[in-house]
């Protein structure tokens, strides 16, 4: 309803014609399943899946954590320039270092920091997004500069861990039952193979030989030639966490003991959407191929807020003793937390 300057309406209300569509049958059914508080029809019950012995010796003697954030800020006089702010860090904790901080809860706050110091691995980036870009550059290129800076600066050396995945480095060559990685060329549209055989982090289009950085592969800067999107800077902060967690397993590869007592915690999900979903692939088959070696690793994610998260509360008074857990299917997935039309199987 508009209002006036004098803060009166300028014109009435129409509550009877509000009714009448509010009474219409069709809005009723609609609000009705929208009230409706149970289970879908026909959906997965909540049921104990199984049961951990909480009382049994944990063999994890380290914990890596690894978390990232974003801001977005603008600048103050020039409110259509921003920049996209990304940290990401790992820390490195051992169970001894964490039973010593949880049996003294009055530790100073400055002596852990200190001794955290040492075992903390982070990585600051920004990025260019409205009104801001580089001399010559238009805000793609300049984007594509700054992702592959950040992946090939020496202290973070994920330029070698990306190229480990998608080339898939611990084969000694390209599986014969799958196709090679390809993308398409950023100057001309046209679908290229990556250099997989040369394992090259540098490469030209052989159709217009237009220069592609190894991190184009990723598709984070799929933008146009005028502005950034907010989402390229969550896309890279997702990516540079998944690629240091992935560091670490990569150089460890080898220590069997090493990766059984280390448990990797990555604060969110374990999800790469869209372009990033390329990573996908490469890591189950990294994670198929240790393990087929009796390289055992133990990854979790954590998820704080979410779909997931908003049902626990549902399902909880199912989940009685200490060490039950429920273990939800592709079915209750899609219909229960991302409320999917019922899913066949």
């Amino acid at each position: 309803m508009s209002y006036a300057k004098n803060g009166f309406p300028i014109e009435p209300a129409s509550k009877i014609g509000q009714l009448r569509i509010i009474n219409d049958p069709v809005l009723q059914g609609i609000i009705k399943s929208f009230e409706a508080i149970g289970p879908s029809a026909g959906a997965p019950l909540v049921t104990v899946s199984g049961h951990v012995d909480l009382q049994t010796e944990s063999a994890i003697r380290r914990v890596v954590v690894i978390d990232g954030g974003e801001a977005l800020i603008p600048n103050p006089i020039r409110r259509e320039r921003a920049l996209g702010f990304i940290t990401a860090a790992a820390l490195l904790l051992r169970m001894d270092e964490y039973e010593k901080l949880a049996g003294d809860p009055m530790a100073d706050p400055r002596d852990i920091s200190r001794e955290l110091e040492n075992k903390l691995w982070y990585k600051p980036t920004a990025i260019p997004l409205s009104g801001v870009g580089m001399p010559g550059m238009s805000v793609r290129e300049a984007l594509r500069a700054v992702v592959n800076s950040t992946l090939s600066h020496a202290n973070t050396g994920l330029i070698d861990t990306l190229s480990f995945l998608i080339y898939r480095e611990w084969l000694p060559s390209w599986p014969t039952d799958e196709e090679p990685p390809s993308m398409d060329c950023v100057g001309c549209d046209q679908r290229i193979s990556l250099p997989y055989k040369e394992r090259a982090i540098s490469f030209a289009c052989p159709h217009c030989a237009h220069q592609h950085y190894l991190s184009d592969y990723l598709g984070i800067c799929e933008v146009s030639e005028d502005f950034g999107r907010e989402s390229t800077v969550s896309n890279l902060r997702n990516v540079l966490e998944v690629l240091m967690l992935f560091d670490l397993v990569r150089k460890y590869r080898n220590e069997k003991d090493q990766l059984r007592k280390t448990l990797f915690i990555k604060d969110g999900p374990l999800l790469l959407r869209a372009q990033l979903s390329r990573l996908v692939q490469p890591i189950r088959a990294l994670i198929t191929y240790l393990q087929a070696l009796g390289v055992h690793l133990h990854i979790v994610g954590v998820e704080k807020n979410g779909p997931l998260v908003g049902i626990i509360d549902e399902f909880r008074d199912k989940l009685v003793a200490p060490g039950d857990f429920f273990l939800p299917s592709v079915k209750f997935l899609l219909e229960e937390v991302s409320a999917y039309p019922p899913v066949r199987f």
